[in-house]
């Protein structure tokens, strides 16, 4: 179900190729992400931001999978995480969001690498990767995610 009346042609795409897939896998979110080069004037609609931490902003919620705007103020990030059992694209829209991959060792989590990601950059991963993403710069940061099963949280 989308979250309002109106939806960008190019999102309707996305959320129709995602539906079309017989099964959401990383890598076939990725693909999906990838080739459907969605930009920030087609969720702008989606762009709310919160002073107190990055904000979630739903698109689509279905019993398949989900598709959320998050809006990052500067220095804004999540904590360290996993997505239990749901696997997880991401596109950046704007800005240019640091993501820190970790290794879940029984002391506690251990970052093992960092990478910076810009608009038009895609990444992908299982439900059990455990990484956090923030948006450390001094510009707005705004991303597209799709979940799949959907997360636990609802809009």
């Amino acid at each position: 179900m989308f979250s309002s009346t109106f939806v960008h042609p190019k999102l309707k795409q996305l959320v129709d190729e995602l539906l079309g897939s017989a099964t959401l896998t990383p890598d076939r979110i990725h693909e999906i992400l990838s080739e459907n080069p969605v930009v920030y004037e087609d969720v702008v609609q989606h762009v709310l931001f919160s002073e107190s931490t990055y904000a979630r902003n739903f698109v689509f919620d279905g019993p398949k999978f989900q598709v959320i705007v998050l809006c990052w103020r500067p220095q804004q990030m999540s904590s360290i995480h996993s997505h239990s059992q749901s696997s997880c694209g991401v596109r950046v829209l704007t800005g240019v969001a640091t993501e820190t991959i970790y290794d879940p060792s029984e002391a506690g989590p251990v970052a093992v690498q960092q990478q910076k990601l810009r608009a038009g950059d895609v990444v992908s991963a299982p439900g059990s990767f455990v990484h956090k993403i923030e948006n450390a710069e001094d510009s707005d940061l705004i991303t597209l995610h799709v979940y799949s099963p959907p997360l636990v949280i609802r809009p």
